[in-house]
C-alpha cells in the first residue's frame, strides 16, 4: 500500500476511528491521543521523521497504545526500515489483536524482507519470513514462489516442488513458477516433468530462450554457492565447474528440445 494513496489515507482514517473504541486504559492521557493524531497528520503528508517522533512521544505516555505502534510501523515501512516496521507491527498485534484485521499488509513486508534475504542467500531467515507471510495471507501466490526458490537453492527439491505446485494452483499464469519447478524436477531426475514445465513456461511468457537458460544457470550457481560456502576455494571452483557441466549436459538439451534455437545455445555455451 503506497503512502499518500487514496487507499492508504482511507485506511488511516478508519484506524483513527478505533481511538474512540479503545478501552479507557488505552487512552490514559490526552497527550498520547494528541501525539497520535498529529503523527497521523505528519504521516499522511509524508513527513516520516516527525511522524515517528510523535508516535515515540505517544508511546512514552502510553506504551500500550497499539495504534501508535501500527502508525510508527507504517512510517518506518515508508522509509524502507522493514525490520523496524515488522517489530512495530508485531507489537501492535500483541497490544490489540483487532489491529490485525486492518493491517494485514504486514504479510507483504515479510515477503519483501524474505526476498532481500533470499538474494543474500540467508535461506533459513528467508524461509522463516515467507512462512509468516503465508500464515497471514495463505492465498498470496508469490510467497509460495519465493519460498520455493529458497528451498530449491537449499537443495530441498521436494519442498520446492510443493511450493511451486501451490503457486501455480493460485496463479496458473505464473511462468517462472513452472520454470523453477522444472529445475527442481530436473534435479530429482524427472526429465519428462521438467520438459513439460519448461514448455508451459514458454507458452505463458514470450521471453528470449537464452534468458530462460540463463535463469536456470543462475539458479544452479546459487545452489552450488550455497553448498560451497563450507568448502575450500579449490573445491568451490570445482563445484561451479560441475554446475555448469550439469546445466550444459542436462538443462540445455531439454531446452533445445523445446526451443530449437541454436543461437541461444551458442550464447549459453560461451557464458
Amino acid at each position: 500500500m503506497l503512502i499518500g494513496s487514496t487507499n492508504f489515507v482511507a485506511c488511516l482514517l478508519s484506524l483513527t476511528l478505533l481511538l474512540t473504541a479503545l478501552p479507557c486504559s488505552a487512552q490514559r492521557t490526552e497527550s498520547a491521543d494528541w501525539y497520535v493524531k498529529r503523527g497521523v497528520s505528519q504521516l499522511v503528508k509524508g513527513d516520516y521523521e516527525n511522524a515517528i517522533a510523535d508516535f515515540d512521544k505517544a508511546l512514552e505516555s502510553n506504551p500500550d497504545l497499539g495504534l501508535s505502534y501500527l502508525y510508527r510501523g507504517k512510517a518506518r515501512q515508508a522509509k524502507g526500515d522493514l525490520d523496524g516496521a515488522i517489530e512495530d507491527y508485531e507489537r501492535a498485534f500483541r497490544v490489540d489483536s483487532r489491529i490485525v484485521k486492518v493491517a494485514a499488509d504486514i504479510a507483504e513486508i515479510y515477503r519483501v524482507r524474505g526476498s532481500f534475504r533470499l538474494e543474500k542467500l540467508e535461506l533459513d531467515e528467508a524461509i522463516n519470513d515467507f512462512d509468516k507471510a503465508i500464515r497471514l495471507r495463505p492465498h498470496q501466490a508469490d510467497s509460495y514462489f519465493q519460498r520455493g526458490r529458497a528451498h530449491l537453492i537449499d537443495g530441498d527439491y521436494a519442498a520446492a516442488v510443493s511450493d511451486f505446485d501451490h503457486c501455480v494452483e493460485l496463479e496458473p499464469m505464473h511462468a517462472r513458477a513452472y520454470l523453477s519447478r522444472g529445475v527442481a524436477q530436473m534435479h530429482r531426475g524427472y526429465e519428462r516433468e521438467a520438459r513439460e514445465d519448461f514448455e508451459k513456461c514458454r507458452e505463458l511468457r514470450r521471453e528470449p530462450d537464452f534468458m530462460l537458460q540463463m535463469y536456470i544457470l543462475e539458479t544452479e550457481l546459487k545452489i552450488k554457492d550455497r553448498r560451497a560456502r563450507r568448502v575450500s576455494q579449490a573445491e568451490r571452483i570445482a563445484m561451479v565447474k560441475a554446475s555448469r557441466r550439469l546445466i550444459y549436459d542436462r538443462a540445455v538439451p531439454i531446452m533445445t528440445h523445446v526451443t530449437g534455437t541454436s543461437e541461444a545455445i551458442e550464447a549459453f555455451a560461451a557464458f
